[in-house]
């Protein structure tokens, strides 16, 4: 026996059906962000059947994911675009700080090491590989490149 969402929620055992204009309303909330949990909140039934359903349905799973890969594009859509920017402005820095801290791997802690150090601080240079060294020593080049011309001062 299966139910729809306009009935009332399905009891154990029962399948839950969701119907085209409820599919379509879990890709448009997935276009905006929204997680699988607030999805299945707002729908009326939990994450976890939400997740079932998913497994058993690919029109639902295709929907939600579709919805999250369009939202995710229209991001980095906007990223690129301030990456891309001729005009250079705080914004441009910010965003391609952001793209190399979550894309390729890039943290402002690795490249204190680099700063004036401590006796402390000299001990964690030196556990680093020659490659480790030379590829943090240029990351750090770049970033004080990028902020010179981009006009950001400490």
């Amino acid at each position: 026996m299966s139910k729809s969402l306009n009935n009332k929620r399905a009891k154990k055992g029962e399948i839950l059906e969701l119907n085209a204009a409820e599919i379509s309303q879990i890709e448009a909330l997935a276009v905006h962000g929204h997680t699988q949990q607030e999805i299945s909140n707002y729908l009326g039934f939990s994450d976890r059947t939400f997740r079932n359903i998913q497994k058993r349905d690919e029109d639902i799973f295709s929907a939600y994911t579709r919805g999250r890969m369009k939202a995710k594009n229209f991001v980095s859509s906007r990223l690129m675009g301030y990456i891309k920017s001729d005009t250079k402005s705080e914004m441009s820095l910010k965003a391609i700080i952001f793209y190399l801290k979550t894309q390729g791997g890039w943290s402002e802690k690795q490249h204190e090491a680099l700063l004036p150090l401590t006796q402390g601080e000299a001990n964690v240079v030196k556990t680093l590989s020659r490659e480790e060294l030379i590829e943090r020593i240029n990351l750090t080049k770049e970033l004080i490149y990028l902020k010179k011309e981009y006009g950001e001062t400490e």
